[in-house]
Formats: C-alpha cells, structure tokens, sequence
C-alpha cells in the first residue's frame, strides 16, 4: 500500500470500492432503471458512477439518458472520476456533472453550494461509499436520509459498526474482506426519510439488579504500573509466568475457560501496583462469574463459568460480580449466560460481534446491554440455577 494510500485512509477515511462490489450495489435498487438520476456523495475515482451507469445500459436505457452527479472533497479523487467516466463516452454521451467540494456541508444547507444544490434537485439513486471514522459513515447516512426525504432511494457500503449504530434499515452482510481490510461491511438500503432508529452506544455499567460487569487485569503497558513500565517490562515479562512462585497468584485466559469449568496453572502473575492496571483485588475473590470475551461461537455459548477461589483473569476475560456475593443467583446468571438466546440478543443488538469466523470479541458494555433489557427476574434466575452442572466447576 502506498505512503498516499495509507494517509487518506487515516485523515479522509478512504477505502475504495472494488468494481465487483460496485456493480453488486447497483442490484439492491428498485426504482424502475428508466427514471434513475443517480447521485453519489463521495464519489472517490468514480467507480460507483460507471457501475451504476453499466447497469442501465445492460437494461438498454440509451447512454444520453443517464444522468450522474459526483462529489468528493479529494480534488485528485475528482480528476480520476472524470477519467475514468471519460471513457463512458461516444458519439452520444450521458449527463456527468462532478464537483470538488464538502458534501455534508451542501446537504447541511452550505450558503456558497447553491451550484452544487442544483444539482440534486431531481435526483432519485444515492449510491456511496462513504469515509469511515469520527462517526462520518452515519453523517453522510443522516445528511442524505434527510435532503433526499421521500424523493430518493439509497445504498450504501458500510462498516459493520453501522450497523450496530443504526437500526430499522436494511443490511446485507457482506463476506469476506471486500476491500482488503478486516473491517466487515454490509451493504445498507434504505428509502430516504423512512424513520429508522440510531441506537444508544454507551450502556451504563452500572450495577443492575445487584450484578456489575468488571474487567480484568493488564499486566503490561509501557509507562503505565508504579514504578513505570519499560519496553524491557515488555520484552521480559519479569511479572507473569508459566510457573508457579509463592505469593504469585493464577491468572485465567480465555483458553482456561469452558462453559461451566476452568483450569488454572497456564499462568502465574505476581500482583502489586507494578501490573499495568492491577485492579481492585476483591473482584478475584469470593463468588463470580468469569465470562470469556471471545465466546464459543460454534456452542452459541458465552462461554461463563461460576468460581469461588482466588484467580485472576486477563483481559480477555470479563468478571460479574454481585452486590450480595449470591452463588445461587449467580450459578443462575451462568446458565442463562450459556443459553443460545444470549448469543443470538448479542448479535442481534451488535451485529459486528458476530461478523467473522474467528475471534469476534464481546465487551462488558455488551453484556451491560444484555442486563438493562433482558436479565431473568431474581426468582427465574434462581430456578435456571438448578440447572447448573452438578460437578466441580474447577479443573486441573
């Protein structure tokens, strides 16, 4: 990837459509093909243009009806589109009108775009692929729902994270990595100012109904820990080990977690102010839960297990603790955590969780959500418990 390449992907959020996704966009539109003005706000070199345009003359809409409007904020993204629409091209040619200019502040009534606001006044297909980060992807998404409110129908490529940010629109996943990074994306189709439903993303963590989600210890971070950590705390690791030494204390990973049992000894951590963020110690102590942050996907389980004994957990383990330090309540909680029904709310509320194969990842504020909307009633939670394996939940 060039040095050019890879700073437009961090200051403008630019990841370029491939043709074949371009032209896959195009077939999600149901506005009868004879009357498209298409419209795309970030149209980068022009790739989406030229599909949508192929697509009409496939359906043999003649080339001097086909009607396209482009803009980008990249100037040199401008002249490539022109290039590239160039070759569209003929004796007889379709209506290209491309613009260098801001796009969200044309839609969001720009006192110097009237020109560009001329433009769109009969547009009918909005196709994009917007940038990604600072939240741009559902500004484009929002500024466009509304200008084009009730005249225009949209697609769009997006991340996944849309998904989880919106909701009561239409997604397609998409497999894969369509555009050579591991970001999932889907593609989104939606009729302008239909209401649609942007979700809350933060979720307090909060106790509820007595149970606190709480994370668990980093061990190492350069310049975090009291005294500071090196890059040769780093490199060493003098703090954790795959042996046992006294006063050390085990330290659970996702590996050493199954649904319903552990098993300690992988490592020992030497706890003290000098971890990266040790934590308070009575969260490893006393009744819990340790739930694992990458769940076993293939099990539809969370993959939660009830323990009692000193451990500590990773990071990638999440701790519930409760307010009354209940074993039935929270051999209860277990159970439901290992339901298939929990996997499938987290998905379902978070589709990204869920988007890859391999190591899609949960956070507490997933499991905060899952509290606040669907946790069992105290007397339910103490009836699941009976169901809890009657076995040791430790394993050596």
């Amino acid at each position: 990837m060039s040095d050019n390449k890879k700073t437009k992907q961090r200051t403008l959020g630019q990841y370029m459509t491939t043709e074949e996704v371009a032209l896959d966009m195009c077939r999600y539109f149901k506005t009868d093909k004879a009357s498209w003005r298409v419209f795309d706000p970030t149209c980068g070199d022009g790739v989406l243009l030229e599909a949508a345009a192929r697509v009409l003359l496939e359906h043999g809409i003649p080339i001097n009806k086909i009607h396209l409007v482009g803009f980008d904020i990249d100037f040199e993204m401008v002249e490539k589109a022109k290039a590239r629409l160039k070759k569209l091209g003929s004796d007889e040619s379709p209506s290209i009108e491309l613009r260098h200019c801001d796009t969200l502040q044309v839609l969001n009534g720009g006192l110097f775009a009237t020109d560009e606001l001329a433009l769109l006044s009969n547009i009918n297909i909005v196709i994009g692929n917007p940038p990604y980060g600072k939240n741009l992807e559902v500004r484009f998404f929002e500024a466009c729902d509304r200008y084009f409110s009730g005249r225009a129908e949209l697609v769009f490529l997006l991340p996944i994270s849309f998904a989880d940010a919106i909701s009561d629109t239409a997604f397609t996943l998409l497999k894969g990595r369509p555009l050579g990074v591991t970001t999932g994306h889907v593609i989104v189709h939606h009729y302008c100012g239909k209401p649609y439903t942007q979700k809350r993303q933060k979720e307090s963590l909060d106790q509820v109904d007595g149970f606190r989600v709480l994370s668990g210890v980093k061990l190492y971070a350069v310049g975090d820990g009291i005294p500071p950590q090196t890059g040769e705390t780093l490199k060493t690791k003098p703090y954790s080990s795959e042996e046992y030494s006294p006063g050390w204390l085990p330290c659970l990973r996702t590996g050493d977690i199954k649904k319903y049992s552990y098993a300690k000894g992988r490592l020992w951590v030497k706890y003290g102010d000098h971890l990266a963020h040790p934590k308070e110690l009575d969260r490893f102590d006393g009744p819990r839960l340790f739930v694992r942050r990458v769940p076993i996907w293939a099990d539809k389980s969370l993959g939660a297990t009830f323990i009692e004994e000193v451990a500590l957990c990773a990071g990638d383990v999440l701790v519930i603790k409760h307010a009354t330090n209940d074993p039935e309540l929270l051999r209860g909680l277990c159970v439901f955590l290992n339901s298939p029904e929990v996997s499938d709310y987290i998905v379902e509320q978070r589709p990204s969780v869920g988007h890859r194969d391999s190591f899609p990842k949960i956070s507490a504020k997933d499991l905060a959500r899952l509290f606040r909307h669907r946790i069992p009633a105290p007397e339910a939670l103490r009836t699941l418990a009976q169901d809890y394996p009657q076995k040791n939940d430790k394993t050596n």
